[in-house]
This record gives C-alpha cells, structure tokens and sequence, in this order.
C-alpha cells in the first residue's frame, strides 16, 4: 500500500469526495411533479442523479367486493395509486382429522383455507421388539413412527450385542 500524505483543510474535502466514488453518495430528494410520487435525488458532492419512488399511503380499509370479501385497498395521497391484499380474520388452529396431526385454521369472514404444520403427539421411545436395538417412537394421534433415534447396543465381553445379538 503507498503512503498517503495529505495536508492542509484540503484533507477532509477530498475524504468527503472520495465517498462518491464508492456510491455513497448524499442526496436531497425532490418530487418530480406535483402529483406524482416519483422522486430525483441529486448529490450533493458529485450531482450524482438518481430515482426513486416514495408513496404517501392511507389507511388500510375494506373494499367491499362481493366475491373477495376479505380485499383491503389502501389510496396514496399524493399520485392516488391503490395497492391492493387479503386480510384474512383467522380462527385457531383445529386438527384436519380426527385421526391426522395435519393442522388447519379458517377464516371467520370469506371461508378461505389455511394449512399449517403437522403437530405430532409422540410417546416415548421404546424397542421396535424385544429382540431389536432400533428404538421407535409411535404418534398417539395418527400413529406415525419415527425411527429418528441412534440404535443403542449391549455389548458383551465378546463384542456380541446382549439384545439383537449383532456383532460387534
């Protein structure tokens, strides 16, 4: 790396510069138009010009359609350019089945449907048989099995499993 020797109040200026030429550049934003949300930024180092777009939102509110009735429509207050989402008003979480662990929740207002995550009542873990060393957990819900656990060996003085009788 070569020395760098800089003296006088040139210093900061120059350091200050530099900055730009990095792309950190320290705009001031005006509109374009009046009634538009499309914004100019210019440096003020460099004049460095670039766009951007900046809305003015309102308030969230339904939209009364018939056929989405959980449609919410916001307006900007400047341009007047909607945005449009569904704002579901979710129930709780109910089982699908009464046999599955498959999770589901609807909404209270238009019916829509909501899947969520398995949720699994595990029992403990126990031998798949009495002459086996892989252990086993059953679902008490919808008897799954999870195999999700190390076997786990009795190993004699002669490397021969007490339980399975693998060898060692």
């Amino acid at each position: 790396m070569l020395p760098l020797i800089l003296l006088g109040a040139g210093v900061g200026a120059l350091a200050y510069k530099y900055r730009c030429s990095l792309g950190i550049h320290e705009r001031e934003w005006k509109y374009t138009e009046p009634k538009s949300c499309i914004q100019l930024g210019t440096c003020i180092r460099c004049d460095n010009k670039d766009y951007r777009t900046e809305h003015d939102w309102g308030d969230w509110e339904n939209k009364e359609d018939e056929d989405i009735p959980c449609l919410e429509e916001r307006i900007c207050e400047r341009c007047g350019e909607t945005e449009e989402r569904e704002e579901h008003e979710w129930g709780r979480w109910e089982y699908e089945f009464s046999d599955s662990c498959e999770q589901v929740r609807f909404c209270e207002v238009c019916g829509d449907r909501e899947d969520g995550d398995e949720e699994h009542h595990w029992g403990v873990w126990e031998y798949e048989s009495p002459s086996s060393c892989t252990l086993v957990r059953f679902c008490r819900r919808c008897h799954e099995i999870d195999y999700g656990y190390e076997e786990e060996h009795r190993w004699d003085e002669e490397g021969i499993c007490e339980r399975c009788g693998e060898e060692e």
